[in-house]
């Protein structure tokens, strides 16, 4: 490749992760509870800066569970939002002399390492407990489920993080998620293929404890890209539907007049939003769109259709396909243009 031609590339590739982390960063706050009714729990799907943006999976961005599927934080590259901070360390300065420098950035060692010690809490440690605990709950409704499991699963990597030098807040995992982008853009495709694989079977273990599906039965769901495609096409075709928009709006709408707090209205459209995904996108309809595309029904098959399509969500047209859909209900819940800007300046 010649000088100026090499440039040109650079230039669109950039160009093209600062929108997918603009799109992405918009629909990560409508994918959560607000502060005003779970406090300190997630917000992204896991990027925060064009840096963060990684081909490790599950991530958004890169290699996350789409957007659409609620899941905010992957394996490797670590949602950013304060909602998911419930630790007491969180955005406290320890004393100067306890204070750790971060490292200047990770190897192919640190990273997989880090992959390995999430894996170690998630089969031996506290963090096994709390998502078995999820499995056990029948009551709750699947949005609430799968936000506690992200809580917990986040709460763990920057436990894990914290022994690294990294800061327990919200900029210390900024930090680690551009350290991360940064070895991920330089390795050799080996080594990304390596840590990408290590992301998506520790995803696949988060999803396996928190729901009790074995773990068998999510490896042995094989998709190709042009499966991975078709499929989120489909989604996307939905989640645009004028009857569910039309939905969003109408219940936004429908709340009536109080003395509702900016953080309540925000918590309530946050609410309509995951609800109607789940229930209706995904879940609803006879047969629901999971089943159509070879999942099984109920709650089960969405959980495996996510284990499997956070693989491909590297893919430009699956990132294309859910980031225009979730604009589409951004804008249908009133919450299009300061998203975006909040996005922005974020």
């Amino acid at each position: 490749k010649s000088p100026t031609k090499s440039k040109t590339l650079q230039h669109i590739f950039n160009r093209n992760q600062n929108l997918k982390m603009i799109l992405h960063q918009a629909a990560r706050r409508i994918l959560q509870r607000s502060p005003a009714t779970q406090t300190n729990l997630f917000s992204a799907i896991a990027s925060s800066s064009n840096n963060q943006i990684t081909n490790t999976a599950p991530n958004f961005s890169q290699q996350a569970p789409p957007v659409t599927c609620l899941s905010p934080s992957l394996p490797t590259t670590i949602s950013t939002s304060k909602k998911w901070f419930s630790f007491s360390t969180t955005n406290q300065q320890a004393p100067a002399h306890q204070q750790v420098s971060p490292p200047k950035g990770l190897t192919e060692q640190m990273a997989i390492g880090i992959q390995d010690a999430v894996t170690l809490y998630l089969r031996h440690g506290v963090a096994n407990r709390g998502l078995s605990e999820i499995s056990k709950d029948t009551s709750t409704s699947l949005v609430i489920r799968w936000q506690t499991m992200m809580q917990s699963y986040l709460n763990t990597q920057v436990h894990i993080l914290l022994g690294l030098g990294y800061a327990p807040n919200e900029q210390g995992v900024m930090l680690y998620n551009q350290h991360l982008g940064e070895l991920m853009t330089n390795a050799s495709p080996d080594t990304q293929e390596k840590i990408r694989l290590k992301g998506r079977d520790v995803w696949r273990e988060v999803l396996s404890i928190s729901f009790g599906v074995p773990l068998e039965e999510l490896t042995a769901i094989q998709l190709t890209i042009a499966d991975a495609r078709t499929y989120m096409h489909r989604v996307s075709t939905k989640m645009t539907d004028p009857e569910i928009l039309e939905g969003i709006s109408k219940q936004i709408a429908s709340a009536p007049p109080g003395d509702e707090t900016p953080e309540a209205e925000l918590a309530r459209k946050h609410t309509i939003i995951q609800e109607t995904l789940v229930n209706q996108v995904y879940l609803g309809g006879s047969p629901s769109l999971v089943s159509e595309l070879g999942f099984g029904e109920g709650e089960i098959a969405y959980v495996k259709m996510q284990a499997v399509m956070a693989e491909y969500q590297s893919d430009t047209m699956v990132a294309q396909y859910v980031g225009g859909a979730m604009m589409k209900l951004l804008e249908a819940a009133g919450l299009d243009n300061p998203m975006a800007r909040q996005a922005a300046q974020k």
